[in-house]
């Protein structure tokens, strides 16, 4: 079931069709962790994709830090090592 769905975690779950939906939610009720730890993936693709349509000092680090906090407070060391990577860099 992971091999076959590891295509669909790389698409953006706004952009999965009815199929990848129910795929998803099979998938989801197997591996609940696996739906927590695309969450965060997921947040912080909509983060480093953000344009913003106006000017607001700051506005963009406390989105990160916000990520940031998330990824400390979760219990997967890949999101902890990613998260030192950002804030290493």
């Amino acid at each position: 079931m992971l091999t076959r769905s590891r295509y669909l975690l790389l698409i953006n779950p706004e952009n999965w069709n009815e199929y990848q939906q129910n795929s998803a939610k099979l998938l989801f009720e197997n591996f609940p962790n696996l739906e927590k730890a695309l969450d965060l993936i997921t947040d912080f693709r909509t983060w480093y994709k953000a344009k913003p349509k106006y000017f607001e000092p700051f506005e963009n680090e406390r989105t990160l830090g916000n990520w940031i906090d998330k990824a400390e407070n979760s219990n997967y060391n890949e999101m902890k090592n990613f998260r030192n990577i950002l804030q290493n860099h």
